[in-house]
Formats: C-alpha cells, structure tokens, sequence
C-alpha cells in the first residue's frame, strides 16, 4: 500500500520523537497522506505546541530521556488519543506508559 492510498486528509498530527530521523519520516509519510503535521523532538517543545495546537491524534515516544510520559499525560487530559512509540524500553518503562496513557499493552516487536 503506498501513503497515497492512505487518506488522513486534514488530520492533524503532533508527532514527538528525540530522533530527528524519526520525526521527519514520519513527517514526510504523513503529510503525503494528506495529514496536517506539527513535529517536535524534546518533550517541552511537544507541550508548547499543545497549547495552541490541538491535533487529533499524537504519535509520541514516551520514553524519551526528557520524560515523555508528560506528553501521555497531558494526551490524557486533553483526550487525544495517542500511539506510544519507541525505540528503546525497558519492561517497567513500558508498564508505566501503559499505565499514564494506554489501555492496553501494545505488542511487543523482537
């Protein structure tokens, strides 16, 4: 399936990662989609934008070193749903994102 095929037109999208890689893939492939895309890669930043941006959905590593689990907690008052993602976790760092935002444990990639 190529991004095309996908359509998230208009779709905002607040995607925080402290790869700057990271973020500009995902930036990229969503913006083909047609989803309007903000991109932060430090915790602070994320939370700045949320308070005058709004997206429908954040795409976030919540195990950034700056603690991005503030980033699932705010996603959670704010009631924006959110996608943990992440490059490294440790059994109890996911725990506890799990238990600050997500309603179930994602699966685990090997």
């Amino acid at each position: 399936m190529t991004p095309a095929a996908i359509n998230l037109h208009q779709r905002r999208v607040l995607i925080v990662d402290d790869s700057g890689d990271t973020t500009e893939l995902l930036t990229y492939v969503l913006e083909r989609c047609g989803a309007i895309v903000a991109a932060a890669t430090a915790t602070r930043e994320a939370l700045n934008i949320l308070q005058s941006w709004v997206p429908d959905i954040i795409v976030s590593d919540f195990a950034m070193p700056d603690d991005g689990t503030s980033i699932a907690a705010r996603a959670k008052e704010l009631e924006i749903p959110a996608i943990a993602i992440t490059g490294r976790a440790s059994p109890e760092e996911q725990r506890g994102i799990i238990a600050t935002r997500l309603k179930r444990p994602p699966a685990a990639i090997s």
